[in-house]
């Protein structure tokens, strides 16, 4: 299964889950457009040194959660931790 690594810094990457035993596939949202949602069976998203509010001073959260809410409409498995557990929690509507 591919898995999308969502990777918000150069030098954090997967860490532990790249044994997943998975074909993990890192997309660093602010360097890079949002990939295709088809071609993934599930995804990570790690931390981040921003909130989920602040769109206004970093332009690429809200193609990242636009992603993470069409996973989450297909039931794409997702797992967030940290920083990403919040963009999860404000794409499924948790924190308006």
């Amino acid at each position: 299964m591919r898995v999308l690594s969502v990777v918000h810094h150069r030098n954090a990457a997967a860490g532990v889950f790249a044994d997943a035993g998975a074909e993990l596939v890192e997309w660093l949202p602010h360097e890079q457009e949002p990939p295709d949602p088809d071609a993934f069976g599930a995804a990570f998203v790690f931390g981040a040194d921003a909130q989920v509010d602040q769109e206004d001073t970093r332009p690429w959260l809200a193609p990242e959660k636009r992603l993470i809410r069409e996973l989450l409409e297909r039931g794409t498995p997702l797992l967030g931790i940290c920083f990403g557990s919040q963009l999860l929690a404000d794409a499924a509507g948790g924190l308006g």
